[in-house]
This record gives structure tokens, sequence and C-alpha cells, in this order.
């Protein structure tokens, strides 16, 4: 980045990360924004969940499809969603963390790591969610649901890792 060192309060890095396959690579991003950060300053980073393409290939029906399984195994096994043919539309290549991988990343940064929390609930999956939504019975459900779910962010397509870089 062309910035300064301790130029900025707070980052948001949402998306570079799942974009970048190579942890290495990850690493240098989050070196970079704990570089321009502040003392005291917050990174929020943001990583596609690991188990996110497999609830996806479930909801959608993907799941029966042999190109789209065998890429949802390989990534659920090693964060690498591999594309590279084209057989699938979504991305080409991608990594998906769990939160203790978002986490470990974080920390090896310089980083100290305040909160890790899943972003996206389980309410995506729920057929006519708008409906759900307008009904106030069922959207109390659905606040019981989210509130039961808050502690697991690997449960979330989308997980949040909240760092802090320490004061000098």
């Amino acid at each position: 980045m062309s910035y300064a060192d301790n130029y900025a309060d707070f980052i948001v890095l949402n998306g570079p990360l799942y974009h970048l396959v190579n942890r290495s690579d990850r690493l240098q991003v989050l070196r970079e924004c704990y570089r321009v950060l502040r003392p005291n300053g917050e990174i929020m980073a943001f990583g596609i969940g690991r188990i996110s393409g497999l609830m996806y290939s479930l909801n959608s029906g993907a799941v029966f499809q042999e190109d789209y399984f065998k890429m949802v195994q390989h990534e659920v096994v090693t964060g690498v969603r591999s594309n590279s043919e084209g057989k699938n539309k979504t991305f080409l290549e991608a990594y998906f963390h769990n939160s203790i991988e978002l986490s470990h990343e974080i920390k090896s940064s310089g980083f100290q790591v305040r909160e890790v929390k899943g972003v996206l609930g389980q309410a995506w999956n729920v057929q006519a969610l708008g409906d759900s939504v307008q009904d106030s019975q069922r959207r109390k459900r659905l606040m019981e649901v989210a509130r039961l779910m808050e502690g697991m962010p690997d449960f979330s397509p989308k997980i949040l890792c909240i760092g802090v870089k320490a004061a000098g």
C-alpha cells in the first residue's frame, strides 16, 4: 500500500484474503495492514467460511452435480477452492478459512485478536425468508436461531476476525 506507516485508525479487509490462495500472500497483506495502522488501530478481516460451499450446494441442489461436489470435497478438507477448468459458476480459485486459521493468520501478522464472529447466520437457508421476517413469530424464532449460533463462526458462510495493533 502506498500509505505511510501508522497512517490509519481502521482498516476493513473484505475480499483480499479469500482471493489469495497462498498463505504467504495473505500474511503479506495482513502485515502491510499492520504497518499502515496506528497503535491501537483495528482491522476487520473477513474470510469465507470453510463449509460455505458445502452449505450452498446442499441448499441449491449443486451437491448432486459431480463436478461441483468434487470441488466442495476438496475445499472442505484443504480450504482451497479449485475451479481451474471453469466447470462451475463460481470463483476459479479461492481460499476458504475456518475460524482458527483466520485468527492464527491475524495473530501471525502481529495483531492481537479481539474477537472472531460469524457474519451471516443460518437464516439465509430459510425458504421465503422475506415472508418469514414479516411474520412476528417466525422473526422471533429466527432471532433465537441467531443467538444460538452466535458463538459458532465456523457455521457461517462468512467469518469476521477483529484484530488490534498493540500500542507502541
